[in-house]
């Protein structure tokens, strides 16, 4: 899958009709001495590609465990399955928490020593972590693990990934590399959970499913520290004094103009029916309401994954078909409509209905984060800066909604109505819309123009 990725240029490269680097992007020909370390012989192509690899192999390392981690948390918690859906939805909340922490430190790192020493350093804690569950698999080593590792993979997954995307693209390619860091993400997502139902329907205990784990992000950081190349050249980083951490950092975007606020909100809402805030309230109603085995819900996820590793694919088709903010708007609709059948059948035909409809939708977010990364470094934000901040506000999501889906599905389960968790996110996901549809074209002109600007240069 690897390979097939990376011969396709619809997923693993940019091709050259599509790669325009940014305005800013440090060309060849402008390289000074102090830009060894960027590897000269590198094109953005090849080290967009590297970036993705990265981004694969940590949802690979998230998805090979999901269902280990929940057999043993239900094991520790003496088969509780209320309690273990409260206390998976406070452990997401957790890593929520660390977040708010971690990314001010993380973006003001990024801008300032380059983007590489944190995608590097993040495969070798999630080894260490892993084999501690491995060893001594308690409630409190398994807690330790999912949200310390959570938080480091976002921040050197996701958030350092962007900025390094925003450091060789803008507009509409910037858009189209995180659809395809979406795709790389769906491919990690399909492949780690195929291979965890494998494993388990070979009869594999979860704790020796950690120690693979362990042993595949020991691998990573090899790879990582072999064939990751930094994206920030020397003279085009922040000199800006390293602050103390503000948790509440990400509150300055929403000083911004009311097109940058606008954005960011819905970009944010956007992210409450993500896989990582919902994937634990799926998970139990899938075990405690539907009857999947685990063997059926990481067939499920694979499923899942597929629809995200085609998600880069089908958000360019979206976006030429329906434009930028046309895809936003068919996303959001279908995305409402997927957990309108979730929560309306508890039947395992509606799971995978619902999984169908949102096959197109898993991109919804780029066009939104694309624009709105364009429109706060055209009103003064650095990259890096920026990513970190927005990652900040996007914790909040990680903190509030594991918590919410956890206590609607306690509320409403024993009712007999667990569905409702998922009308709790169709409603999220039509106000985003909402919002979406209250800003105007002037109030985005700044992220247009910078849209613009790569394809009149191009032609």
């Amino acid at each position: 899958s690897f390979w097939y990725w990376h011969s396709r240029p619809g997923f693993g490269q940019i091709t050259e009709d599509m790669a325009q680097p940014a305005p800013s992007a440090h060309r060849d020909d402008e390289r000074t001495p102090d830009d060894a370390e960027l590897q000269v012989s590198e094109t953005p192509d090849s080290r967009a590609n590297w970036l993705y690899f990265h981004m694969w192999a940590n949802i690979f390392g998230i998805c090979i465990l999901l269902q280990a981690r929940s057999m043993l948390l239900t094991d520790a918690l003496k088969g509780n399955q209320l309690l273990l859906a409260k206390r998976m939805g406070q452990i997401s909340a957790g890593v929520g928490v660390l977040e708010l922490f971690l990314n001010p430190i993380a973006g003001q790192l990024s801008d300032r020593s380059g983007r590489r020493l944190l995608l590097v350093l993040s495969p070798f804690i999630n080894c260490f972590n892993k084999m501690l569950v491995a060893v001594n698999p308690t409630f409190w080593t398994i807690a330790w693990e999912r949200v310390v590792d959570g938080a480091v993979t976002t921040l050197a997954g996701s958030t350092t990934c962007a900025a390094a995307l925003s450091d060789m693209f803008s507009g509409n390619t910037l858009g189209l590399s995180f659809a395809r860091l979406g795709s790389a993400a769906g491919i990690g997502a399909l492949t780690g959970s195929f291979f965890s139902g494998r494993l388990l329907s070979a009869g594999v205990k979860p704790t020796t499913i950690f120690r693979v784990a362990s042993l595949l992000a020991l691998c990573q950081g090899g790879i990582d520290l072999v064939c990751l190349k930094e994206t920030l050249p020397k003279e085009k980083r922040s000199k800006k004094p390293l602050t103390f951490p503000n948790p509440l950092a990400g509150a300055r975007l929403f000083n911004g103009s009311r097109g940058l606020k606008t954005l960011v909100t819905v970009a944010v809402l956007q992210c409450m029916p993500e896989g990582k805030n919902i994937s634990d309230a799926l998970s139990t109603y899938h075990t405690n309401d539907i009857g999947m085995t685990p063997v059926d819900a990481a067939n499920f996820i694979t499923a899942f994954g597929s629809s995200m590793m085609f998600g880069g694919a089908l958000a360019k088709h979206s976006i030429s078909l329906f434009g930028d903010r046309g895809h936003t708007t068919f996303s959001n609709v279908l995305t409402v409509l997927a957990m309108l059948v979730w929560g309306s059948s508890s039947r395992k035909s509606a799971a995978w209905l619902g999984l169908f409809i949102l096959f197109p939708t898993m991109e919804r977010r780029c066009v939104t984060s694309a624009q709105a990364t364009d429109l706060a470094v055209s009103e003064g934000w650095e990259k890096g800066e920026y990513a970190a901040a927005f990652a900040n506000v996007r914790a909040l999501t990680v903190i509030v909604a594991p918590l919410l889906y956890a206590n609607v599905y306690a509320t409403f389960a024993p009712k007999g109505k667990p569905g409702y968790v998922f009308y709790v996110a169709a409603v999220i996901v039509a106000f985003a819309e909402m919002l979406h549809r209250s800003i105007t074209d002037d109030q985005c002109r700044p992220a247009l123009k910078a849209s613009v600007s790569t394809t009149s240069k191009k032609e």
